[in-house]
């Protein structure tokens, strides 16, 4: 049996039984992280542009979309919006295997698909959330790492994730479901060429991820057909991203966990890469609080793929200053936070952060080497004083990390502080009760009525 059919047939054949008490809490933590992004990114300029853009255009439906004054649209044009908002702030969760952000694909489809079907119950939806994880980042770690050079894996991966939730929601049968991940496969897309510019594609890619998904799974119920080989084939997805890909990731060990669980949340607001930097510097701070005008250099040791991704300088917008790994660093330092509010136009121009950044290093640890063991694989942050002191601090787990947890207090405690300067208590208490109750739910479409 081909990789691509036996994801499919796992997909079509999970069900709830299958999941653990910690799976399903998993679940609903990823969806509250999600909720939370989703709600406070429709007030970035990319969620609104999409919104400016798309809303004259959207057809009338049951999905929600949760902007400043949420309306109701087709699913299909609320997976888009929802997803490219839910990407905006950079704090939506990441799964560190495949390098994607499985949220911002995966539940968009499959919530908005809920709402659109009439008897679609709480655990059906949480059902379809663990298998689009599962498939996405199955798909995504498969190409890992020279993928990640030029595609941004939430949108080339995240198209199978989104396809397989809703297609679970859809109920497609195998053959259907083999033909919905084809028609994900053939749309995937997303290039990293926007980091050059610090752009707003990134969120795009999230959108459209979503939204391939769920188009994919929509076409296939009614018989549109797609490669059957999708990911393995000779000119399938695997080949096309990747150099070196690893087939054998698609489906080793499928069925003996879940990837839900190794899922990982974002305390800041910036690429993951930057987050065990900044754990490093906000140790330092809070340990030694040191005198920012006394350091004489300050050298960033870390991984080599994430210095691909983040060894940037001279960041020119707020977008690249989230993928600055100088600046992230530099920020942590100065303000002792790395929330929403410390990314803005007026800290590009601070003058304290320049001077900080100025004074950076960069040292790329060899990622290959250092899971051989060969060098050690822990990001380090080391500033050396004028006085001739240094202070230095070590981090292999950044918090959030599926093995360093944000508590489930803290992800609660995040969303609140996402959302209570656009929701009023009622609101959120009224999306809190929906999550935490959600495998109680008979129809979600009827229950999600905020």
């Amino acid at each position: 049996m081909s990789e691509t059919k036996r994801l499919a047939d796992y997909t079509v054949h999970l069900s709830f039984a299958d999941l653990s008490a910690d799976v399903v809490e998993m679940a609903k933590l990823s969806l509250l992280d999600w909720l939370g992004c989703c709600i406070r990114g429709f007030y970035e300029k990319p969620a609104l542009i999409a919104q400016e853009v798309l809303k004259p255009q959207a057809p009338e439906g049951k999905a929600t979309v949760f902007s400043q004054n949420p309306w109701r649209t087709s699913a299909l044009f609320a997976s888009l919006l929802n997803g490219l908002a839910s990407h905006a702030l950079d704090m939506d969760d990441v799964h560190t295997a495949s390098q994607t952000h499985l949220g911002v694909a995966v539940i968009p489809a499959a919530l908005a698909a809920a709402q659109e079907l009439p008897a679609v119950s709480g655990k059906e939806l949480i059902t379809a959330i663990v298998a689009g994880y599962e498939i996405m980042g199955r798909v995504g770690r498969s190409v890992m790492p020279d993928s990640y050079y030029y595609w941004h894996t939430t949108g080339t991966a995240g198209a199978f994730g989104s396809a397989a939730a809703a297609g679970k929601l859809l109920a497609l049968n195998a053959d259907e479901m083999v033909f919905c991940l084809g028609s994900a496969g053939t749309q995937a897309a997303g290039l990293f060429e926007f980091l050059k510019d610090g752009t707003n594609s990134k969120t795009l890619h999230a959108g459209k991820a979503a939204f391939n998904g769920l188009l994919s799974a929509q076409l296939a119920k009614k018989g549109f057909t797609a490669a059957y080989k999708i990911l393995e084939g000779e000119k399938g997805f695997l080949n096309a991203m990747s150099q070196k890909p690893q087939p054998n990731l698609l489906t080793e060990g499928l069925g003996q966990g879940f990837i839900i669980s190794e899922n990982s949340f974002k305390p800041y607001a910036c690429c993951r890469w930057t987050h065990p930097a900044i754990g490093a510097a906000l140790a330092i701070r809070a340990r030694n609080n040191p005198d920012l005008t006394a350091i004489k250099k300050i050298t960033i040791k870390t991984d080599d793929t994430g210095l691909d991704v983040t060894d940037n300088a001279n960041p020119q917008t707020i977008y690249g200053c989230k993928f600055s790994i100088q600046y992230c660093v530099a920020a942590a330092l100065l303000f002792g936070r790395l929330g929403i509010n410390e990314f803005s136009e007026e800290n590009i121009k601070n003058p304290d952060i320049l001077r900080l950044i100025g004074l950076c290093a960069t040292i790329a640890i060899d990622r290959e080497a250092a899971g051989r063991g060969e060098v050690d694989g822990r990001t380090v942050v080391r500033i050396e004083m004028t006085d001739g002191s240094v202070l230095e601090e070590k981090v292999l787990l950044p918090l959030g990390d599926s093995q360093n947890p944000m508590k489930f207090s803290d992800i609660e405690d995040k969303f609140r502080s996402l959302t209570e300067s656009v929701c009023t208590n009622q609101q959120i208490a009224d999306i809190l009760r929906f999550v935490w109750e959600l495998e109680q739910l008979q129809s979600v479409s009827e229950a999600f009525n905020f």
